[in-house]
């Protein structure tokens, strides 16, 4: 959640050329690279250069207008943000943060 969470502000924050892989991976990084090893983390940063344009993304979520665009995504934003951090709550009242 926090993974998918970061990619829709990278790119609502990311102009119309922004290229998915440079969102993708940056989204990566700051949110799923911290939990695994370097081989995965490597083979992800080589993975994300066959994701479409950031244009082909929005057209198949059916957002046409960049400003509806970035309306839309703040909103996806903030609730997937609101709900992985009930999640986040839950999974640390019940102590299932620290598993191996």
């Amino acid at each position: 959640m926090e993974f998918t969470a970061q990619i829709m502000a990278d790119i609502k924050e990311s102009d119309e050329h922004g290229k998915m892989s440079s969102i993708t991976s940056h989204a990566y990084d700051t949110t799923l690279a911290k939990h695994h090893p370097w081989l995965i983390r490597k083979a992800v940063h080589v993975a994300v250069y066959t994701l479409p344009k950031r244009q082909h993304l929005l057209e198949k979520m059916k957002l046409h207008d960049e400003a509806e665009a970035k309306e839309y995504l703040g909103k996806a934003v903030t609730l997937q943000q609101d709900l992985f951090r009930v999640i986040e709550d839950i999974y640390a009242k019940e102590k299932l943060l620290d598993l191996p």
